[in-house]
C-alpha cells in the first residue's frame, strides 16, 4: 500500500526531511495493518487566515506557509477517514519512530499544551528556519559554542568615555612638576653653595623633596589610572 494520490498531492512543496519522515511513516503503519492520509500541506496565506478566523487555527504564522508542516488523519477506506484519539495517537507513534530512524527532527501539535492539534505536525522553527532548503542539524548533532566578538574589532566609542585623555594629563602635570621639582633643587643647592646659608638650604631642600614626593605620588596615581580604564576599555569594546 502506497500514500494515496491526495496525500502525494498534499506534500507538494513540503521540506524533504518531513517527506521522508511522512513516507517512513506510512510504511510502519502498513506493516501495522493501519493506513493515514495527509489532508493538508502547503498553505496560501488566504487559506491560514481563512483558519484563523474560524478558530481552526490560532496563528499566521504557521508551518504550513512555508512547507515545514502536514496534518495526518487515519484512514480506514476509501471513503472513511478517521479523526479518533486513539488512532491519531497510533499515527503519531508511528512518525515520531520514523523520525528517530532518519535523524529528523519533529514536533507533534498533540504534545502542546496551549493549543493541542493532533493531525499536526512540523519541523521545529530553530533547526528549520524558514526558507531554509537544507537541515542544519538532527538531534545528535550538537550545537556550536558561541563566539565572542574581538575586542579589537568592537565599535570604537568616544574617547573620551575610556578617561584615557585624563589620565595622560594628570600625568602630564606629574611630569612637569618633576622637572620643576629638579630644577628648584638645583637652584637651592647653587644659591645655597653662593650665600653659605644651612639653614636656609636645609628648608629649601626640604621642600624640594616634598613636592617630589608629591609628584611621583601624582605621577603613579595618574599611571594606574591610565592602565586600568585602557584595560576597561578594551573590555567595552571602546577606543580609548
Amino acid at each position: 500500500m502506497t500514500l494515496s494520490a491526495r496525500s502525494q498531492k498534499a506534500l507538494q512543496g513540503i521540506h524533504p526531511d518531513l517527506v521522508k519522515v511522512v513516507v517512513r511513516a506510512h510504511a510502519l503503519c502498513e506493516a501495522d495493518g493501519r493506513d493515514f492520509i495527509v489532508t493538508d500541506g502547503l498553505r496560501s496565506t488566504a487559506k491560514q487566515r481563512e483558519l484563523v478566523r474560524a478558530g481552526k487555527s490560532k496563528t499566521m504564522r504557521s508551518r504550513h506557509l512555508t512547507g515545514h508542516a502536514v496534518d495526518l488523519c487515519a484512514s480506514h477506506g476509501p471513503k472513511d477517514v478517521s479523526w479518533d484519539e486513539d488512532d491519531l495517537r497510533a499515527i503519531a507513534a508511528k512518525m515520531k519512530q520514523a523520525a528517530t530512524e532518519l535523524g529528523v527532527l519533529i514536533e507533534w501539535g498533540g504534545d502542546w499544551k496551549s493549543f493541542v492539534d493532533m493531525p499536526h505536525y512540523q519541523l521545529p522553527w530553530k533547526q528549520y528556519p524558514a526558507g531554509a532548503t537544507v537541515a542544519p542539524a538532527t538531534a545528535a548533532a550538537p550545537e556550536p559554542e558561541p563566539v565572542a566578538p574581538s575586542p579589537a574589532l568592537a565599535p570604537a566609542g568616544p574617547l573620551k568615555t575610556s578617561g584615557t585623555i585624563w589620565g595622560s594629563i594628570g600625568a602630564a602635570f606629574a611630569g612637569i612638576g618633576m622637572y620643576f621639582e629638579q630644577a628648584f633643587s638645583t637652584l637651592v643647592q647653587a644659591g645655597a653653595a653662593l650665600t653659605e646659608l644651612g639653614p636656609a638650604q636645609g628648608l629649601l631642600a626640604s621642600v624640594g623633596a616634598n613636592m617630589k614626593a608629591v609628584s611621583m605620588g601624582l605621577l603613579v596615581m595618574c599611571v594606574g589610572v591610565v592602565i586600568s580604564r585602557r584595560v576597561k576599555a578594551r573590555q567595552e569594546g571602546k577606543a580609548g
